[in-house]
C-alpha cells in the first residue's frame, strides 16, 4: 500500500540524514547511545503507523463489506407474490356440497360442464324409455353422480399439479440470486404454497369422505325402496326403481 511504503521510506531517510549530518563546531557534546536509541525509537514509530494505517484501511474495507450485505438485507422485494396462482386457491369448490346435491336431486341438468362432459364421452343409457318423472330423476342422480365426483377429483389433482409446478419454480428461484432480502420472501412464499398444498389435501380428504358418506345414504335408500317393494303386492316390475 503506498501509505505504508511512503512511511518507511520515510523512516530511511531521517534515518541516513542523522548520521551523515556534520557535527557543530565547538567543544563536542555528542552522546552516540543516546543519538541510536532516539533514531531506533523514531523508526519504531513510524513502522507503527504504517502498520496502524494498514488496519485502518483493512477494518474500511471490511465495514464496506458489511454495509453492502446489510442493503442487500434490508428492503422489501414485493415478492410475496412470485408465482401467485388465485386459481389454486380452492382445491374444492367452496359450494361443493351444492354440486353434491344438484347432482343427487336434479338428475343430468344438475351436473357441472365438466362432470356433463364425462358423462358424455362414456354414456351409453339415458334414463329413457317408461320411465315416471320420480324413476327419471333417481336414474339420472344414480347415472350422474359418479361423473360428479369424478369430475371435482381430476380437478383437485390437476391444481395440485400445478402447485407442485409453482413449487419447484420458487426452490428454482431461490437458488438462483444472491440477495438475501429476496431469499427470505421467496422462502416465505414457498412455505405458504407447502401450507396450502397441505391444506388441500385437507380438503380433498373431505370430499373423499363426503362423497363416500354420500354412496352410504344412496345405498340405504335403494334398500329401503327395496324392502317396502317387495313388502308390498303387485308385479315386481311395477315398482322397480333406482
Amino acid at each position: 500500500m503506498r501509505p505504508l511504503r511512503t512511511l518507511r521510506r520515510t523512516a530511511a531517510a531521517v534515518l541516513l540524514a542523522a548520521s551523515t549530518a556534520a557535527h557543530p563546531a565547538g567543544i563536542p557534546t555528542y552522546d552516540l547511545i543516546d543519538d541510536i536509541n532516539s533514531k531506533f525509537e523514531l523508526a519504531q514509530w513510524l513502522t507503527q503507523l504504517a502498520d496502524n494505517i494498514t488496519m485502518i484501511q483493512q477494518y474500511a474495507a471490511q465495514m464496506q463489506n458489511l454495509q453492502q450485505q446489510l442493503g442487500s438485507m434490508n428492503g422489501a422485494r414485493l415478492l410475496g407474490s412470485l408465482l401467485r396462482a388465485p386459481a389454486l386457491d380452492h382445491y374444492v369448490p367452496p359450494n361443493a356440497q351444492a354440486l353434491i346435491q344438484g347432482a343427487a336431486t336434479g338428475g343430468f341438468g344438475g351436473l357441472t360442464a365438466a362432470a356433463r362432459a364425462l358423462r358424455a364421452q362414456s354414456m351409453t343409457y339415458g334414463c329413457t324409455g317408461a320411465l315416471t318423472p320420480q324413476q327419471r330423476q333417481q336414474c339420472e342422480a344414480a347415472l350422474g353422480m359418479p361423473y360428479q365426483e369424478r369430475a371435482m377429483l381430476v380437478d383437485a389433482m390437476n391444481k395440485t399439479g400445478q402447485r407442485v409446478n409453482v413449487i419447484n419454480g420458487l426452490i428454482n428461484a431461490i437458488n438462483g440470486t444472491n440477495d438475501q432480502a429476496a431469499k427470505l420472501e421467496m422462502i416465505a412464499r414457498l412455505n405458504g404454497e407447502q401450507a396450502a398444498l397441505a391444506n388441500a389435501s385437507t380438503q380433498v380428504q373431505t370430499l373423499t369422505a363426503t362423497l363416500d358418506n354420500q354412496r352410504r345414504v344412496e345405498d340405504a335408500e335403494r334398500t329401503a325402496r327395496t324392502v317396502e317393494m317387495l313388502q308390498r303386492p303387485g308385479r315386481l316390475a311395477d315398482h322397480l326403481k333406482f
